[in-house]
């Protein structure tokens, strides 16, 4: 019984995806202040300066890059004048960044 669950417990563990992101923010006069900053408290994010945040960031889907992305845009208000740049570790260790663009929900900062 022991093993089954040793490998469930495996398998739990391969399915969630964990990716450390660095988020840049600037939303500007008039911005949606209060929802980013209760969505970075709903992720437990991290200060690291001003308009700086260190997030742990954990799904089930396939697509961690995209997952984070409608999350944060699901409960962010964004408008064209926001400036979000996120910067995250690739797995080989490459140091990657890129602005999130209003309007497609998306950025390129895959491996």
């Amino acid at each position: 019984m022991r093993r089954k669950i040793c490998i469930f417990a495996q398998i739990i563990i391969q399915l969630d995806k964990n990716r450390t992101y660095w988020l840049s923010y600037d939303l500007r006069v008039g911005g949606d202040y209060e929802h980013l900053f209760q969505w970075l408290d709903d992720h437990n994010a991290l200060p690291c300066g001003n308009s700086v945040a260190m997030i742990h960031y954990t799904t089930r889907k396939k697509d961690i890059y995209q997952a984070f992305a409608d999350d944060l845009t699901k409960k962010i208000g964004l408008n064209p004048e926001n400036v979000l740049y996120i910067i995250r570790k690739s797995d080989s260790g490459e140091i990657k960044g890129g602005f999130f663009e209003k309007g497609n929900g998306s950025y390129d900062i895959s491996d």
